[in-house]
């Protein structure tokens, strides 16, 4: 994952560490390792990682007795700033496959490769509400299960069939 403006760059790897990496300029940009980022106590192995929205903060996930864990990192110093489990985590909702970091806002989007695939999306505890930016915007106060249309999310309907022709 790369930070925006590209300074830095995370990534996972199988020993367990998110490592942070300075990018150099030059027509060859050289890597610099910053950080060498790991839970030592539970030494989990991070299946994916993002920058949040400034690219202040690295956000990286993994798969632990069935749930989804996140540890959230300050990019500048290393720091552990946050750990948050899935408390309602289910076995059955699969091992992390993916994470995204909304590009404006505290929003993690979380998706478990179960089949069907299960999103999830986290939000840190803020005394704002949500209604006040978006009107109709409907707040929930625990997560619920989605389950998608097949056609719910196509930006273009398929035409509806053909009547048939009138017998003669």
């Amino acid at each position: 994952s790369a930070a925006p403006g590209g300074k830095l760059v995370a990534l996972t790897s199988d020993d367990g560490a998110v490592r942070l990496l300075g990018v150099g300029g030059g027509a060859l940009p050289a890597l610099e390792l910053r950080h060498a980022l790991r839970d030592h106590v539970d030494r989990l192995s991070w299946r994916a990682c993002a920058f949040g929205a400034a690219g202040e903060r690295v956000v990286a996930g993994a798969s632990s007795r069935g749930a989804v864990e996140l540890y959230v990192w300050e990019a500048a110093s290393g720091a552990l700033l946050a750990r948050v489990a899935d408390e309602d985590g289910d076995a059955a909702d699969g091992d992390l496959a993916a994470l995204a970091c909304h590009p404006r806002g505290a929003i993690v989007a979380t998706a478990a490769g179960a089949n069907p695939p299960v999103v999830k999306l986290w939000a840190s505890d803020d005394s704002r509400s949500w209604r006040a930016f978006a009107p109709g915007f409907e707040e929930l106060h625990e997560n619920t299960r989605h389950e998608e249309r097949e056609d719910e999310f196509d930006t273009v309907r398929d035409a509806p069939a053909a009547a048939a022709p009138p017998p003669p």
